[in-house]
């Protein structure tokens, strides 16, 4: 589905703390808002799980199975992936260098302080013309993001 604005979806989970000590009327009342709030924000889709149980699960605009383009709500997983990768221990911190990881920023003046938080936060100075659309008809996205220019230093 392709569209002239941003496609926002809000995916939500709720864990069972919330609604599992609620009174069902509270968890009808509360779901029925949550819906009525997506609607009325012209959100694509509103998808609510509570213990791996799809208890919403509302199309606004578009059909069912259409795929829509999430754009800055990866930020949110993005976020979360480095989390589970510091408390792994597999990275220090977002202050590591993204030339850790990739030998094409080592030896680049400005590129080897880009951190990871500069990527998380959008910070890191990479050129782009048209946001985060000039990336989804990219083949292989890291690539891409390796081989952009820095027109700013990172942070």
């Amino acid at each position: 589905m392709q569209r002239g604005y941003s496609t926002i979806v809000f995916c939500i989970w709720l864990f069972a703390g919330f609604f599992g000590n609620a009174q069902p009327a509270y968890q009808n009342t509360v779901l029925n808002e949550l819906i009525s709030f997506n609607e009325k924000m012209k959100s694509d889709r509103l998808l609510v799980s509570i213990n791996d149980t799809i208890i919403a699960d509302k199309t606004f605009r578009g059909k069912a199975n259409d795929k829509f383009l999430i754009y800055s709500i990866t930020k949110v997983f993005s976020g979360m992936a480095i989390g589970i990768l510091i408390d792994d221990h597999l990275i220090d911190h977002p202050e590591v260098p993204v030339a850790t990881f990739f030998n094409e920023w080592r030896n680049d003046s400005l590129k080897s302080k880009i951190t990871i938080r500069h990527i998380l936060q959008h910070t890191s100075g990479l050129f782009t013309q048209a946001g985060s659309r000039d990336i989804y008809d990219q083949p292989d996205f890291v690539q891409y993001a390796l081989g952009s220019k820095l027109v700013t230093e990172p942070g």
